[in-house]
């Protein structure tokens, strides 16, 4: 009998326009399932290398813009929409305090010691549907990236928050 897919640890929240896949522990993202099944592929000992050596107290995150293929034809509409998004989702969480890695950021725009216990940790994979967000502009785009940066804080990634007493910085805006 086969060993159990690692995809079914990956739960799917619903946000429009868009597919995310969650998952509290790291797991490997849908593009490495093809690799990690065949045991005969050349590059199956790097991916399960990238696997064991990154951290469980992370959050390892990617965007994939491979099903807009036929909204966006070029593989360079397809390659910036990817940019857009993964730097409104990167403004996202800063704006919330946190590094792209989802840990505190401190105030002075450093990183504190203190200040470096985990938020957010986790896989997370954000599929973007028929080429939303190409043709919007920053406004909307800023806008639904801070919606999927709450659902996932909402989603159980959290594993604490600022100033909720187990020892997070308070962070004055």
């Amino acid at each position: 009998m086969a060993a159990p897919s690692p995809l079914r640890v990956l739960t799917t929240l619903k946000i429009p326009d868009l597919k995310v896949r969650i998952s509290p522990s790291i797991v490997p993202l849908y593009r490495e399932q093809e690799i990690l099944s065949n045991k005969f592929h050349p590059r199956r000992p790097r991916y399960l290398a990238l696997i064991a050596d990154t951290p469980s107290d992370i959050l390892r995150w990617v965007v994939s813009t491979d099903l807009c293929a036929r909204a966006l034809p070029l593989s360079t509409q397809r390659f910036r929409l990817r940019r857009r998004w993964t730097g409104a989702i990167v403004t996202a969480l800063r704006e919330r305090g946190l590094d792209r890695k989802g840990r505190l950021v401190g105030r002075d725009g450093g990183r504190e010691e203190r200040v470096q216990a985990p938020v957010l940790r986790g896989t997370v994979e954000i599929t973007v549907y028929a080429g939303y967000g190409a043709e919007q502009s920053a406004g909307v785009l800023a806008r639904q990236a801070g919606c999927v940066v709450e659902a996932l804080m909402k989603s159980g990634l959290v594993v604490q928050t600022p100033g909720n007493g187990k020892g997070g910085v308070k962070m004055d805006r």
